[in-house]
């Protein structure tokens, strides 16, 4: 049974794998610019390179990743740290230097939150302090991204606001819902959540976080720009394409255990939820199949995903 799992698991990673989704997605058109960032960059780079030819670039890698060869800026996740800062700045930069006639490649996969990171209005110290607050208080990421996306110059589309190129994003989800807005707290797409929203997520989860506190109180009173807006005229310049999500890896595992003779069977690709009671439902579910056959009858296998949240005590890391 070990063995079959693991041949499950590396079979559904193979068919999900980030270049193979990216080779498949690219568009036609050669980019006059690529940015790559994420857990899954380097793969999804090489990908539009292999395609494409010699394209100017930018990468930016969680540190230790294996850059495959490619010239990377290796930043922090997930806390950022001074490399995220340089990161999004060069990119940032690279954004504003072109014309509307630029077309610009985006690659995006999870992680790029921390790794892009250039606050606004607080430092850099307060805004990791704050992160790490968040991602130990057992806070959603659409919590935490709300905080995160009005305190920043680079999250919540302010990338896309800040050039007038135009941009094609393809994206790995690594959230429930495949919230494009959501996955690497959407630089280039646009944010519903208000400042009012995030300061209510640090009343909600007891973060006095002053620094931060004020740069919200003052956006909310118009000082900082809100971010992108759905009905924002720059999304004129953008399309994008989701190019692998939760569900496709579910699937691709569902498909090879029923090649070996199982059923299978998708719960859901999104789960949430605190941690221990995900685990108490899972346990329970089984402990029902296997004493019932309800709500289904074994021999099965039952397949989820989505993302759980940890509220850590002590020293515990989640």
């Amino acid at each position: 049974m070990k063995s079959l799992l693991l041949a499950t698991f590396r079979q559904a990673l193979e068919e999900a794998h980030p270049y193979r989704l990216t080779l498949r997605a690219l568009p036609k058109a050669r980019p006059h610019l690529i940015l790559a960032v994420g857990k899954g960059a380097a793969w999804m780079l090489k990908a539009a390179l292999d395609r494409y030819g010699e394209v100017p670039y930018h990468l930016t890698l969680p540190k230790g990743q294996d850059a495959l060869g490619l010239r990377a800026v290796f930043a922090g996740h997930p806390l950022p740290d001074g490399e995220s800062l340089r990161a999004a700045q060069e990119v940032l930069e690279l954004l504003k230097g072109l014309s509307p006639k630029a077309r610009v490649l985006a690659l995006v996969s999870g992680g790029g939150s921390a790794l892009w990171c250039l606050p606004l209005g607080i430092s850099l110290e307060a805004k990791r302090a704050l992160t790490e607050a968040l991602l130990k208080s057992g806070a959603s990421i659409r919590e935490i991204n709300a905080v995160r996306k009005h305190l920043s110059q680079v999250k919540g589309g302010r990338l896309l606001k800040a050039t007038q190129a135009r941009l094609h994003v393809l994206l790995l989800a690594d959230v429930p819902g495949d919230d494009p807005g959501v996955i690497a707290s959407g630089p280039f797409h646009p944010d519903s959540s208000t400042y009012l929203e995030a300061l209510a997520v640090l009343d909600r989860y007891g973060l006095a976080f002053p620094e931060a506190r004020r740069v919200l109180e003052e956006g909310l009173r118009g000082r900082f720009p809100e971010t992108l807006k759905p009905q924002d005229p720059a999304l004129k310049r953008l399309s994008y394409r989701i190019v692998g999500r939760n569900l496709d890896l579910l699937k691709a595992a569902q498909g090879f255990l029923r090649r070996q003779g199982y059923r299978a069977v998708i719960l859901s690709d999104r789960f949430g939820g605190e941690a221990r009671a995900l685990a108490r439902f899972h346990a329970e579910l089984v402990e029902t199949l296997c004493a019932h056959g309800l709500p289904f009858k074994k021999p099965l296998f039952l397949l989820s995903g989505g993302e759980a949240q940890v509220q850590v005590r002590g020293k515990g890391r989640g």
